[in-house]
């Protein structure tokens, strides 16, 4: 996603397991068929990130598209670099991209 990568907030008494999964379901309309907790780093306006990595095989973010703000697409690691983007997230973006 241009711009941000997929996130959220944990609710109460919500496991950051299944806050990641809903999340991803809210906001780009996917179900993993796999995550799996990955890092944690602080972002630069002192928030505690959790990172995962995981993976999809049914990609259709059209039927949520009109729900959110911009529209998402997917990129390639090259337009990723051009991305203006929270260092910390642009760090762990480029360790876990798919070789």
């Amino acid at each position: 996603m241009i711009g941000g990568l997929p996130g959220g907030h944990i609710e109460e008494d919500e496991m950051p397991d299944v806050a990641i999964a809903r999340e991803l379901l809210e906001g780009c309309g996917i179900t993993p068929n796999y995550l799996a907790h990955k890092d944690f780093f602080i972002h630069s306006n002192g928030k505690i990130i959790l990172a995962y990595v995981g993976e999809i095989s049914d990609i259709n973010l059209n039927s949520r598209q009109n729900e959110l703000e911009g529209i998402p697409k997917w990129i390639s690691l090259d337009e990723f670099k051009t991305v203006q983007i929270e260092p910390n997230y642009r760090n762990f973006v480029f360790e876990n991209w798919p070789k």
